[in-house]
Order: C-alpha cells, then structure tokens, then sequence
C-alpha cells in the first residue's frame, strides 16, 4: 500500500487493507439498494390489500423520501461524533433497514406500514454518509472512482432486485417477501461487520473539544439556504 492509493492512521491502528475495504463497503452497497426498486413490486399488492387509492400510495411514497432525506442530512454531523464505530454504524444502518420492513411486512394496516417503511427508509439512507465518508478518507486520491463504483453497486442492486422480488411472489405473499427480506439482510449486516472489524476500518483523528458544536451551525446554516434556494 502506498500513500498515493489510500490513507493510513498513526499509532497502533495501522491501516493496511484498503482494497478490502472498499470491495466491503462497496457490495454492502448493493445490497442497501435491495428496497429502493424491490418494495416498488410489491405496491399493486399493497393497494389492493389494504384497500387504498392513489392519495394513499402518494403519502407512502412522501414519508418514504422525506424520511430517508432528512436522515442522510444529518447522517454526517453523527458519524464524525461516532467515527471510531464506523462499521458497527454500517451493519446498524443495514440491520435497522431490514427491521423496519419487517415491520411493514406484519403491519396490521396501511398507516402502520407507512411508519415501517418510513423507518427503513431513514435507516437505509444513513449508509451513505458512513460507507462514502470511509472511501473518501481511505482514497484521497481516488475518490471519483472509488465513491463511482460505490454508486455503481447501488444501481445494480436496484436493477436485479425487482426480478428476485417478482420470483419470490410466485412462492410467497407480499409479506412474505418483506419478512424473508429481513433474515437476508440480517445476515448481510452480521457477516460485513465481521469482516470489516476483522480486516480494521481507518479511523480519523478525534475532532477537537467544541468542533461538533460548528458543525452542527454549520448544518443550520445549509438549512437556512434551503428556502432560498427555491426562490431562485
């Protein structure tokens, strides 16, 4: 490894595997956009088992949005407090996600299973912040390639689940789906944060005494620019 392909840390946590590393991070990725298209086969079965219309589907899809947005936002500010437990937080964001499907796939009605999605949504999305946070700090050099590939795996996930999902259909209910989804995705989460503590994750200098307190400002400030941006 050299200093031109990917960082090291002082001290005793020397980093030595980059590369695994990334291909880690990278295939969790995948596997983090399982939901993103997936869940969107289950939706016709959806409407039809809880009775609802197109207002009902369109408040779905909102919190589903809002949620992961609003998350992702601060999602960053919580990983620069936390950045010695990066890997747990990845397995933690995977683990919820599942979780929080499961939830939607036993919920007893439609609101219930708004909130679940909502939640797995938010869960899902704060993988983002963590795994693109490691890349960039682990690749200084080689971060639009690294955060690319990173992006790359999303979309395959996001291309070959909607097939899985509708195979899985012809053997199992839509809740069935939603509750197998989550032992797939458990396991997932066990065996990346066994690698990942295996194989050791960089870990950033301790940010200084009052720098959470300038980046939360500085959070606040981007929130102020937001209305403004929509005037333009």
């Amino acid at each position: 490894m050299t200093h031109s392909n990917a960082a090291t840390t002082t001290g005793a946590n020397v980093f030595k595997r980059p590369k695994s590393v990334a291909g880690t991070i990278i295939t969790g990725h995948g596997f983090q956009h399982m939901y993103a298209d997936g869940f969107l086969v289950l939706l016709p079965l959806i409407k039809d088992a809880f009775g609802v219309g197109a207002l009902e589907l369109g408040v779905l899809s909102t919190a589903r949005q809002a949620a992961g947005g609003l998350l992702s936002m601060g999602g960053g500010f919580l990983v620069d407090m936390f950045s010695g437990k990066r890997a747990l937080l990845l397995a933690t964001s995977l683990f919820s996600m599942g979780l929080a499907y499961l939830l939607a796939g036993v919920a007893p009605n439609f609101w219930i299973l708004v909130l679940g999605v909502g939640l797995g949504s938010a869960a899902g999305s704060f993988w983002h912040p963590v795994g693109l946070g490691i890349l960039s700090y682990t690749f200084p050099n080689n971060r639009a390639l690294m955060m690319s590939l990173h992006r790359s795996a999303g979309s395959f996930g996001e291309t070959f689940t909607p097939f899985l999902v509708a195979g899985a259909l012809i053997f199992v209910s839509w809740r069935g789906v939603l509750v197998g989804g989550f032992f797939l995705i458990a396991l997932v989460a066990a065996c990346l944060l066994v690698i990942l503590l295996k194989i050791g994750v960089p870990e950033r200098e301790r940010t200084k005494p009052g720098a959470h307190g300038s980046k939360l400002g500085a959070l606040a400030g981007c929130l102020k620019t937001v209305p403004c941006l929509y005037c333009y």
